[in-house]
């Protein structure tokens, strides 16, 4: 079982993130998601970074890494599931053109075909400037609550279990579920650049 942690006291490499780091993660619970500082596979697989459980609403983020980066990750993921039910962001052709060689050699490597679109699209959206990161969770899954939980979810989706209590200045990590799917790449550089013509592609203008 894991032992609850206070996400603060989780180590960033870079102090300056640990004020971003958090506010992400009220933000997720703010969409109705949890995020969890450990889980067994943390201590048994010492090169995972993170992971999102399946069939739940819950985010693991190892203590390891650029936990930032793993976050971003691992919620697309959770996005990705619970609130665009697969339903892809990103085109193909789109992600071959603008992720790294190196990503894209992981990837083939990796992955099946079934599973390369998903995370091709989790990189490529966790190498994201964090408003427009943002801007796509909220097109995603809705206008968040005060109280957290999903307001008016966008068209053709029903986000599963909306209601979460109001998140805390230091959210308690919660009780992680069995089944899982991991990243067990090296986390991503701390570099924000956004990949050139991603607005362009979404159709969405830029955000300061």
């Amino acid at each position: 079982m894991a032992a609850p942690l206070a996400l603060a006291s989780l180590p960033l490499r870079a102090a300056n993130q640990t004020g971003t780091f958090n506010a992400m993660v009220t933000t997720f619970q703010n969409y109705g998601f949890e995020v969890v500082g450990n889980h067994p596979r943390c201590v048994q697989e010492p090169n995972l970074f993170g992971l999102y459980l399946r069939g739940t609403r819950r985010i693991v983020v190892c203590p390891r890494g650029n936990q930032l980066d793993t976050l971003m990750h691992e919620g697309w993921h959770a996005v990705q599931a619970r609130c665009r039910k697969g339903k892809p962001l990103l085109t193909e052709q789109f992600l071959r053109a603008n992720l790294s060689r190196a990503d894209l050699r992981d990837i083939d490597a990796l992955y099946s075909a079934k599973s390369w679109h998903r995370e091709a699209e989790a990189r490529a959206m966790a190498a994201q400037q964090i408003p427009l990161y943002m801007a796509h969770l909220d097109s995603s899954c809705g206008a968040p609550t005060a109280a957290g939980g999903i307001a008016q979810p966008p068209a053709g989706t029903q986000p599963s279990s909306p209601a979460v209590t109001a998140p805390q200045a230091a959210p308690q990590l919660a009780q992680p579920a069995p089944q899982a799917n991991p990243m067990t790449e090296p986390a991503p550089s701390t570099s924000r650049t956004s990949m050139p013509g991603l607005l362009q592609q979404l159709g969405v203008p830029s955000i300061p």
